[in-house]
């Protein structure tokens, strides 16, 4: 599709968008003057998302890299979590599952989980 052509779907679905909110929405999105505004407010729209958005995107960067590992992180202290509470149920003569040295041990495992769990989704597909 060129890209006059998906410049032109992205306005007319903002179009839609903003009709829809406007429509069904009214309470909480408030929009007068007909036909003319909606074209507007679609137009508008669409520019913020050619020109300015990009620009918003690297300014958040940081922020999102942040959340992202934070992220992966708790999600990898969870499983491990679950990992040692699950082990918890086998009898110690089958196994014992401990993590020793505190704080700074266990988010060096979580750490490395992350790292494990980076490497399975980049090798293993």
């Amino acid at each position: 599709m060129s890209f006059p052509s998906r410049l032109l779907l992205r306005l007319l679905l903002n179009i839609a968008f903003i009709w829809l909110l406007a429509r069904y929405l009214g309470t909480i999105f408030l929009l007068t003057g007909g036909l003319p505004a909606f074209l507007i407010i679609g137009f508008l729209l669409t520019a913020i998302d050619l020109l300015i958005r990009p620009f918003l995107g690297l300014l958040t960067f940081p922020i999102r890299l942040f959340l992202s590992l934070l992220n992966v992180l708790v999600l990898n202290g969870l499983s491990l979590g679950i990992l040692l509470f699950l082990s918890k149920e086998f009898p110690p003569d089958i196994l014992t599952l401990t993590i020793l040295g505190g704080f700074r041990n266990l988010f060096l495992l979580i750490a490395l989980f992350s790292l494990r769990d980076t490497f399975l989704r980049f090798f293993v597909r």
